[in-house]
């Protein structure tokens, strides 16, 4: 504002000197100007100067104004999107442990192969498909290094996943929900325990989701999951968990009605982006 008063200054005293005088040669040869064209100069001074004042104020005002409303659309963008990862990853973990906890009551863990886990992982599988959609895969896997798992298809289909006895213990991947179906790939060596969903529980058993990693299926997907312990008389003897792909994540991103044309990202802890809505 001191730049505008210095500048409307100079107008006026330049605009004031040109109607009451004239200078030659140095010196001010003074003329008598009319009351009225004084009084019209003033005015126009004065209207010139308010519009300036009013013009900077509503430039200032909008600047305001066009700031605030970004902050408050952010701010409800990200109060939106986080209640619904919360719901989105609360309907997870409770099914997670509607499955686990039958398992912790049960002494399947003792069978020589995963009959009776499997058989009940199928059920789970079946309930959850409809009330859970986010989940695409659902497993099991245990001290003894034994994994089955039922894989959630986008076409309705359940696939089993199995590694026990009955397998030689290589990792089979079935076109069907039973072993009868037809082997569609062999995995030679799969350790469950060394996986990201595996082997932070065995580290703290209050963990409850992985940290990001590539899955064992076709097309190696970025999954995340939860996991929960498994244990038999106070000991820990497996670990149930449910897979959640991150492109589900962008697909409930974009689904995010206060997005409007912005783009969400969600970010791990250490800064890289794990979903987006683009």
């Amino acid at each position: 504002m001191d730049f505008l008063s210095v500048f409307c200054n100079r107008i006026i005293i330049s605009t004031f000197q040109s109607l009451v005088g004239i200078c030659v040669g140095g010196d001010m040869i003074t003329k008598r100007i009319p009351l009225l064209r004084l009084v019209t100069f003033i005015v126009l001074i004065v209207f010139i100067l308010t519009s300036a004042v009013l013009l900077i104020f509503n430039n200032r005002v909008y600047s305001y104004l066009i700031n605030e409303q970004g902050r408050n659309t952010l701010h409800l963008m990200s109060d939106s999107t986080e209640k619904n990862l919360e719901g989105l990853f609360a309907n997870v973990q409770t099914a997670l442990l509607f499955y686990g906890d039958y398992l912790d009551q049960t002494n399947y863990y003792n069978d020589p192969d995963l009959d009776r886990i499997q058989q009940y992982s199928f059920n789970v599988a079946k309930k959850i498909q409809s009330e859970v959609p986010q989940v695409s895969v659902l497993y099991y896997g245990d001290l003894q290094k034994r994994f089955g798992a039922f894989r959630l298809m986008e076409d309705g289909q359940l696939r089993m996943v199995l590694k026990d006895a009955s397998t030689n213990n290589k990792m089979n991947f079935y076109s069907g929900a039973t072993k009868v179906s037809e082997v569609t790939r062999v995995v030679d060596s799969y350790d469950p325990t060394q996986l990201p969903w595996f082997k932070p529980i065995m580290e703290d058993s209050s963990r409850q989701w992985s940290d990001i990693y590539a899955t064992y299926d076709e097309n190696f997907s970025l999954s995340i999951a939860a996991a929960k312990p498994i244990v038999t008389n106070g000991m820990l003897t497996g670990v149930v968990g449910m897979e959640v792909k991150l492109k589900e994540l962008d697909l409930f991103l974009m689904d995010n009605p206060n997005k409007g044309s912005g783009i969400i990202y969600i970010l791990d802890r250490s800064g890289q982006v794990v979903a987006n809505s683009s």
